[in-house]
């Protein structure tokens, strides 16, 4: 909880370079 009373979440995801292209693709094909 910060300061202000609101709540912040923060997510870190890594993929390697020999991966990036698929999950590239995944991801563009939800925000079609």
């Amino acid at each position: 909880r910060r300061e202000d009373g609101s709540f912040r979440d923060t997510v870190v995801f890594s993929v390697l370079a020999d991966d990036w292209p698929a999950v590239s693709e995944r991801l563009l094909a939800r925000l079609r």
